[in-house]
């Protein structure tokens, strides 16, 4: 309920929790297995800090990349992707609260309630494949990772959002469903602005700050005035450019506080890097929490910002 939220409080619009749970993904980022539930400060996320930190809310994406001679794909084979998706919800569901729908936010019994996306939809080829993954719990529908697909073009392509992209974003704001912009270039981040009802951008600083191409353009940025939008403002190394530190991400922080402080959340982006490049400051969320105190970052604004976005949202559902 809206009345409940309380000071200080965390909701990550981008957390990699499937790396506990997937020994692919383990691989790819170099990630060697403990237990979830036990403090380790050598990793950027456990049950144990995120009870320090008052992490309450979190968006986890399932992955659709895989490495093949130590080079990224994508992911195509549909029903592979669903069993990703049923063994993360399986083996996930025992340490949080998984939210599809309004009742799961005031039901969580002590547990992180986390919202399932999949970070890229190469592996869709019609609607019928998204209706399959609404019902199977996926409520953030990003729309690529980085390589373009039949949806859109990623950052690594010049790839517009298709006739079936277009027709995809349609059935998608019919399920009041929300569409993550975080890994799409400039074109089809503008076009789907237009078209999509429920955007967000997970994992993004911002280009003029930052400059990186996975950073919010300043003609995007422009374009979201008067939009009801998030920016998860990151921890990803090469988004904290030219100084992968928590003062880049206090930057990034300020220039868009004042830009339009409505639209500023969090989205750590942790386990999507390996830890030895974790930013100095926010090797993992203890740090990072501790220098957000110490800046006096507004958490409770970005927590407000984000929750209710997304209570709204959920309330359709």
């Amino acid at each position: 309920m809206l009345n409940k939220i309380k000071k200080n409080q965390i909701f990550d619009l981008h957390l990699d929790l499937e790396v506990y749970f997937n020994p692919r993904l383990r691989k790819i980022l170099n990630f060697k297995y403990s237990k979830i539930d036990k403090l380790e400060k050598n990793r950027h996320f456990d049950l144990v800090q995120a009870k320090k930190v008052n992490l309450k809310y979190a968006v986890v994406q399932i992955q659709a990349i895989y490495l093949k001679k130590n080079k990224l794909e994508p992911l195509l084979n549909f029903k592979e992707a669903l069993y990703n998706l049923e063994n993360f919800k399986k083996k996930a569901g025992k340490f949080f609260k998984i939210i599809s729908k309004k009742s799961d936010l005031d039901e969580l019994n002590n547990k992180i309630g986390i919202i399932l996306g999949f970070e890229g939809l190469n592996f869709v080829s019609n609607i019928k494949d998204l209706e399959i993954l609404w019902k199977s719990g996926i409520r953030v529908f990003g729309l690529c990772w980085n390589f373009e697909n039949k949806i859109c073009g990623g950052l690594w392509s010049n790839k517009a959002i298709s006739s079936f992209g277009r027709k995809s974003i349609d059935f998608l704001n019919k399920l009041n469903a929300i569409i993550d912009l975080a890994h799409a270039n400039e074109i089809s981040q503008l076009e789907a602005i237009k078209i999509a009802k429920n955007f967000i951008f997970s994992h993004n600083n911002i280009r003029k700050v930052s400059d990186f191409n996975q950073n919010i353009s300043d003609k995007v940025l422009k374009n979201l005035k008067n939009k009801k939008t998030l920016i998860g403002l990151t921890l990803l190394p090469k988004a904290l450019k030219p100084e992968n530190s928590f003062n880049s991400f206090l930057k990034n922080y300020k220039f868009l506080y004042k830009e339009n402080k409505n639209i500023v959340a969090i989205g750590s982006d942790f386990f999507g890097f390996d830890f030895e490049s974790s930013p100095k400051g926010a090797k993992n969320y203890v740090e990072f929490y501790k220098n957000l105190l110490k800046h006096k970052v507004n958490i409770s604004k970005l927590f407000d910002n984000t929750y209710k976005f997304f209570y709204n949202i959920i309330s359709t559902w």
